[in-house]
């Protein structure tokens, strides 16, 4: 273990030395000599920034030799108590008790601060300034968001085993993303098995699309449109927005105890609801609006939109209710009149291909092939 040992007359920086702790005391090795620190006689006291070290300090015929230990070496000494000089053991336990007891004091300071932020924070979050608090996200940390969310929300799904359906849904995902453009952002899909009709995507660029939904796509421009409305859900980072406000104090409290990864897991413990997460009616205008762009954009049918949603709220009514396996799609992002007029007009905006992209593919045969290969 490296630590720091200081000496009257040396460098005010200390000298990196080598610990080990015997029966009898404490070796310091800097390389060319080796310092016994025996415990009797034997004082120590916290110093450093926050108490991060114990300064053990020991008489020698050329001074006070001190050495600067970490914290945590307080352990390996405890490992030794039953060696120590009885008047070192009253010494080591009152240092001990100097370490809680500072240890608290500052921890009772760091409350009462974090108190103060979080009700700060509180305000901000759950307010109109939330979009700015967004913006100041990195997409790295959005991404560690994403990432660690991802083993739990599939933990309730099965993969679809059927590459070349995978094969078709990255397809259509890959000229979206083209489309799009450099937006900073990796895209990563997630095809899974369930009866349930739904897609939804996490923050930082994860897309899932259930087999249940594939099955109700009658070709890859429909599919596309519900994925392009996914993706500017990421871009718009709607869902960011939507779990940061939700996570609130949790949040606060890990950025200010400067834990990142513990900030990354209380976001992430949130994030596993975007599947059934409700944005808003101005997010939802704005999915819709960019991802009819990039599908108008990428070759697909810009009807596609409007096709598929209108088979959901036919089938299902504008409530949602009726059929079991939409109600997961329709509750998070309803077909209403208002909305479903809304995209009519826009797909009337782009121009239909005669030959959307990926026409060629079986779909009757794919959409239906996960978890067995197409017949």
């Amino acid at each position: 273990m490296a630590n720091k040992l200081y000496r009257p007359g040396g460098p005010k920086s200390g000298e990196q030395v080598t610990v080990i702790v015997t029966p009898s005391g404490i070796e310091a090795s800097t390389g060319d000599e080796t310092v016994l620190l025996p415990f009797v006689e034997m004082t120590g006291k916290p110093v450093g920034f926050e108490d991060a070290y114990i300064a053990l300090a020991h008489p020698s015929p050329e001074g006070m030799v001190e050495l600067w230990v970490p914290k945590e070496f307080m352990g390996e000494l405890r490992a030794h108590e039953g060696a120590f000089d009885p008047a070192f053991r009253e010494r080591f336990l009152a240092l001990r008790t100097t370490q809680r007891k500072r240890g608290a004091r500052r921890m009772g300071f760091r409350v009462a601060g974090l108190a103060v932020v979080a009700c700060i924070l509180w305000f901000i979050v759950g307010g109109g300034l939330a979009t700015t608090v967004v913006k100041g996200i990195p997409i790295e940390l959005e991404e560690a968001i994403g990432d660690s969310a991802v083993s739990d929300l599939s933990a309730d799904y099965s993969s679809c085993e059927n590459e070349e359906v995978v094969a078709a849904v990255q397809q259509v995902l890959d000229a979206l993303v083209v489309e799009a453009g450099d937006t900073g952002y990796t895209f990563t899909l997630h095809v899974l098995t369930s009866e349930d009709v739904n897609a939804f995507a996490l923050p930082g660029g994860h897309v899932f699309v259930l087999s249940g939904l594939l099955e109700m796509t009658e070709d890859p421009s429909e599919l596309a449109a519900v994925m392009g409305h996914e993706m500017q859900h990421v871009l718009g980072r709607h869902g960011l927005r939507s779990i940061v406000q939700r996570a609130g104090v949790g949040v606060v409290m890990a950025m200010v105890l400067g834990d990142v990864s513990e900030t990354v897991a209380v976001v992430a413990g949130l994030a596993g609801e975007l599947g059934v997460l409700r944005f808003g009616r101005e997010q939802e205008s704005e999915a819709d609006e960019v991802g009819l762009r990039l599908i108008g954009g990428a070759g697909f049918d810009p009807q596609g939109a409007s096709r598929f949603f209108s088979k959901l709220s036919a089938e299902a009514g504008e409530t949602g209710t009726s059929l079991d396996s939409a109600i997961a799609l329709l509750s998070t992002h309803p077909a209403s009149s208002d909305r479903m007029k809304r995209l009519d007009e826009l797909s009337a905006t782009y121009e239909t291909p005669a030959k959307p992209l990926l026409h060629e593919l079986d779909w009757a045969t794919l959409r239906k092939g996960c978890g067995t290969a197409p017949q």
